[in-house]
């Protein structure tokens, strides 16, 4: 998976709203899983590799299987009154090749 910022504030997703994905082990309103990407950079989010090929790091589902991902995002306390009411949009890329 990979993120791109498609419009609005990259100075938002860049420097002050943090984003953590894991793959939760009941659901998302209960804590625990596996983090896939520890809290960073909103704007640099990713997990896995996009290139061709079995990394290491990639998700593996059987067919027909479903995989539960949860995204939480914090906007850090620092973050100044400039950018209130400040929009972005980010698109999530998730590459899937079957092995």
């Amino acid at each position: 998976m990979t993120t791109a910022i498609t419009a609005g504030s990259t100075t938002l997703a860049t420097n002050y709203a943090k984003l953590t994905i894991r793959n939760p082990s009941v659901n998302c309103a209960t804590a625990g899983g596996t983090t896939l990407y520890a809290t960073g950079p909103f704007a640099s989010a990713f997990f896995g590799s996009p290139l061709h090929a079995d990394h290491l790091t990639n998700r593996h589902l059987l067919p027909s299987a479903t995989d539960v991902l949860c995204f939480t995002v914090l906007l850090d306390p620092a973050t100044p009154a400039t950018l209130q009411n400040t929009d972005m949009t980010a698109a999530f890329t998730f590459a899937a090749e079957q092995l």
